[in-house]
């Protein structure tokens, strides 16, 4: 016979830590097109502001060193996640733009 029923909660949980690097700046200062250029992530990328509305993730992984004495392998824990925040515009401290939500993005990432 199977488990019988316990005590049952229903909790919020609040994803505290996404990522390593934060690319932090204005609209349209290459923040997209940098993260797409040092990893595999395809953010979408376009000449017009706000075109990052929720932030990009991207694994950048340093170039394998190959020596006598290494493989080349590299470590499970080589690599950075960078996070492309969408950017950050005047009047976000008053709701503009993503507002409060933008620090949120930021305080997730080292």
């Amino acid at each position: 016979k199977g488990p019988v029923g316990g005590e049952r909660h229903r909790l919020r949980l609040t994803l505290k830590l996404v990522a390593d690097v934060a690319l932090v700046g204005v609209p349209n200062a290459g923040k997209s097109t940098f993260l797409a250029a040092v990893t595999s992530a395809k953010p979408r990328i376009a000449d017009y502001p706000f075109t990052t509305v929720v932030p990009n993730l991207g694994v950048w992984i340093p170039p394998l060193e190959t020596t006598s004495t290494s493989t080349n392998t590299a470590s499970a824990d080589a690599g950075l996640v960078l996070c492309d925040v969408p950017g950050l515009i005047e009047g976000a401290a008053d709701g503009v733009g993503l507002g409060h939500a933008f620090l949120r993005h930021v305080e997730r990432c080292r």
